[in-house]
């Protein structure tokens, strides 16, 4: 059965183009210029969302919890904003961000594998050699348990759940410890470099967590084969 992808944008060569692709992939689409239409049209459940955060009639941002209200299918934000305090929004109020200009391909990348997440969510998450059991709170790598803290677990859930998105610390921070005030960016750190050696016991020279200075965290989906050498330690905050 074809999936079906809800596309919101005010520009008409931008929805015209987008929804093209999309059927080009074998997606069913749905299609609006405005918010009013998005939500009518997100009553017939589509299984992702992209959505444009220009709107005529109001923002992606605010509208975002009203989908949400009506369907549970993941949010792709489309946007010009560049700004910390957009990408930080966005990944906060939906589930995946992509500044304009973007690669078509790298789009319907994101949007298959929020698809399969939704579908596994609440069960498995399978990232070929690592497994992850959201329900019992566990992961495995080759089918052998991987021992984790409660606070490891919820980062690599957290990570693994935004699969290619760079996460920054402070928001990580914010998503795993539910704490806005007392941000501590080594905390963070101690955490993550804990974690990707657990990982590295059992996959040596399998990266799935990648940290680049000034970005964050991205969860590898695939992984990257490594040679040994290190990658940057997160971001200066």
């Amino acid at each position: 059965m074809p999936r079906t992808v809800l596309v919101v944008d005010d520009n008409t060569i931008t929805l015209s183009l987008n929804k093209s692709l999309f059927m080009k992939e074998g997606y069913e689409v749905l299609y609006a210029h405005d918010g009013e239409t998005a939500l009518k049209l997100a009553e017939q459940q589509p299984d992702c969302i992209v959505l444009d955060v220009l709107l005529p009639d109001c923002n992606g941002f605010d509208l975002a919890p009203q989908l949400r209200q009506i369907c549970d299918a993941p949010i792709v934000f489309l946007t010009s904003c560049k700004e910390d305090d957009d990408i930080v929004r966005g990944l906060s109020t939906g589930d995946d961000f992509m500044s304009k200009p973007y690669s078509f391909v790298e789009l319907t990348t994101r949007v298959k594998n929020h698809i399969r997440r939704k579908e596994h969510k609440g069960r498995i998450m399978d990232f070929g050699d690592l497994v992850i059991h959201t329900d019992g709170r566990s992961a495995a790598v080759k089918g052998k348990p991987l021992s984790l803290t409660s606070r490891e677990f919820d980062i690599l859930l957290t990570l693994a759940e935004r699969a290619n998105t760079p996460v920054a610390t402070a928001e990580l921070y914010k998503l795993v410890w539910n704490d806005e005030t007392t941000f501590t960016p080594h905390v963070v750190m101690v955490n993550i470099s804990t974690l990707k050696k657990k990982l590295d016991r059992v996959l040596s020279g399998v990266n799935y967590i990648k940290s680049e200075r000034g970005k964050g965290y991205t969860f590898l989906d695939p992984p990257q084969f490594t040679d040994g050498t290190a990658d940057d330690e997160g971001e200066d905050e």
